[in-house]
């Protein structure tokens, strides 16, 4: 099962960067990212099992990255991998409700109703003084796909270093009361400027781009402070969470709790019509973060495999 899921994190960690502009900077820095972030197994392996041991639960899942006139209604990266993991959550008995801004909703109610999913959907509101410390009471696990986290100062940034405070949601205060109170939380990130870097946090900032001063004002850097039990980098938020389902699929011994190709392609299509954009071109297309969807439908492919692969029980036979 291990080896599976060494598979699994494999294929999640690939990252599709071009070689000019930031697309240059951010080369390389996922893996470097992972490599801090990982323990003695694969990250897959030790989130699949927490979440694996858990009994029926309350679990939140908290997505979104909205900026005015570039993403109004929220970026696809994060709401689908939210959707994919509630999905195979949910099959394991816990209650799953999912926290965005309002901007989002179109993408989650369309993607919970291609699964036949009924979920609270709840509303977060920008600019809260508290950063929604008081919000998500009675919670067990909190699981944060492509959530900024405020740095040093607070401050919530870009990967390319540029302050988002005032855009989305601040959740910081939640996410430190969960910690506070012995909660599991996870965190799905690609560039550090998402909650759940704050476990890796000075090694974060020294390899990460605008990781020790930003574009903004504040001046401190775009790396989150905002610590996880869990922090899981990969090559897009989305394919850490469908990376986890494979895991779940793998240890639980139930290829129904994986991602699909066939699902991927019908999810970045309802994105495409609600208008959820690519983060990497501000664009209502066929693609997350730049790389196109026929990317990622092919790398849900792969962890399909490395699911049939791990619950496979014998070998073929190899008469020669």
């Amino acid at each position: 099962m291990i080896l599976s899921c060494e598979n699994v994190d494999q294929i999640v960690t690939l990252s599709f960067r071009r070689r000019s502009g930031l697309h240059l900077k951010l080369g390389g820095v996922v893996r470097k990212h992972y490599n801090l972030a990982r323990g003695e197994n694969p990250i897959s392996y030790d989130v699949g099992q927490a979440l694996l041991a858990l009994p029926p639960s309350k679990i939140g899942i908290f997505t979104g990255a909205v900026v005015p006139d570039h993403l109004p209604r929220g970026e696809n990266d994060g709401p689908l991998g939210s959707l994919v993991l509630g999905h195979a959550l949910r099959q394991r008995g816990h209650q799953v409700i999912y926290f965005t801004e309002r901007e989002v909703f179109p993408m989650m109610e369309r993607g919970m109703a291609s699964y036949g999913d009924v979920c609270e959907l709840i509303g977060l509101e920008k600019n809260r003084q508290d950063r929604h410390a008081g919000t998500g009471q009675g919670l067990d696990v909190a699981i944060m796909v492509e959530k900024a986290g405020g740095n040093s100062v607070g401050v919530m940034h870009s990967a390319n270093g540029n302050s988002r405070d005032g855009t989305r949601a601040n959740i910081d205060g939640l996410v430190d009361r969960m910690n506070a109170e012995g909660k599991l939380t996870i965190g799905f990130g690609e560039f550090g400027n998402e909650i759940g870097f704050g476990k890796i946090y000075n090694q974060a900032r020294e390899v990460t781009p605008y990781g020790k001063k930003c574009q903004c004002p504040c001046g401190q850097g775009n790396v989150s402070r905002v610590a996880t039990t869990y922090l899981f980098p990969a090559g897009t938020s989305n394919w850490g969470a469908y990376g986890t389902a494979a895991a779940l699929a793998i240890l639980a011994g139930d290829e129904s709790l994986a991602h699909t190709p066939e699902k991927e392609r019908e999810l970045l299509e309802i994105a495409v019509e609600v208008d959820c954009r690519d983060g990497g071109t501000g664009k209502a297309t066929f693609s997350v973060d730049g790389v196109p969807g026929q990317a990622s439908v092919a790398l849900v492919g792969l962890l399909a495999t490395a699911v049939q692969f791990g619950l496979a029980t014998s070998d073929p036979d190899r008469p020669f």
